[in-house]
């Protein structure tokens, strides 16, 4: 409990510029909270965005739609730093058995808060807590849970990582793995999730009806992440964007060698 207070009070102080009590990132009120506002709690369950659902955010936004409106920044901002906290607390404990030293396992946890993006992006809203979910899900099918609660905390972390963001789907050949390796049925309640989530994901695609997704392309993929993956990681948002418009030839070739 204390660690993830301490966890969640970063991730509300780490927010650069305006205090992040007093914002709404992106499309946490455009999308989730005007729709939370505007639809019955059911129907926005399964209207999708961008072409695919999103459980988590829009299951937070009804906690923003029962306050008063000049509240809801700081509802947003808490659930996000709390969502956070209690995603970075799980990865601590899910990883125990693969990684038996609490320090190290706490700098896994401290790399999730410090991450150069998380200033700028990943902290303090609802619309990325999926991406937290994503890293939990990967160390959740890692994950052996011997008792009863532990077993449905990994279902429901598959559930609510698919559920939220479909690209979770990529894990499936570690899913496979897990099933092939693993018979006994109880050790497959993350790889249920992970089912229930898509199935999940396919009914809400249906209920929307010709909305799409458009992918984005993906030519510049490697440039992008040599920036923002490997040079962002040591010189964070301010530092990448400082070389990149200096030098675009250079901050790639630096940003690869990190992440090499």
């Amino acid at each position: 409990a204390l660690g993830a207070a301490l966890l969640g009070t970063l991730a509300l102080l780490r927010q650069s510029g305006v205090p992040a009590a007093s914002t709404v990132w992106a499309e946490d009120a455009r999308v989730f909270y005007a729709q939370a506002l505007k639809m019955p709690f059911g129907r926005t369950l399964f209207t999708t965005y961008n072409g695919y659902a999103q459980l988590v955010p829009r299951l937070l936004a009804q906690f923003a739609r029962e306050a008063p409106p000049d509240r809801a920044a700081e509802v947003f901002a808490v659930a996000g730093a709390v969502s956070f906290a209690l995603t970075a607390c799980l990865v601590f404990h899910m990883a125990k058995g693969h990684i038996a030293s609490p320090l190290v396992r706490g700098v896994l946890v401290a790399a999730m808060a410090l991450l150069p993006i998380a200033t700028s992006e990943l902290l303090d809203n609802v619309l990325n807590v999926p991406w937290w979910l994503f890293f939990a899900a990967f160390w959740a099918l890692l994950w052996r849970p011997q008792t009863a609660p532990g077993l449905v905390v990994a279902g429901a972390v598959g559930l609510l990582a698919t559920a939220s963001e479909p690209l979770v789907a990529l894990f499936a050949p570690l899913a496979m793995v897990r099933a092939v390796t693993l018979r006994p049925r109880r050790e497959h309640a993350v790889t249920a999730g992970l089912v229930l989530g898509l199935a999940y994901q396919g009914a809400a695609r249906l209920a929307t009806g010709s909305k799409h997704f458009t992918p984005a392309p993906l030519h510049g993929i490697g440039q992008d992440f040599a920036e923002r993956a490997g040079l962002a990681l040591l010189g964070g948002m301010r530092g990448s964007d400082w070389l990149i418009a200096r030098s675009p030839t250079v901050a790639v070739a630096v940003g690869a060698l990190i992440a090499c």
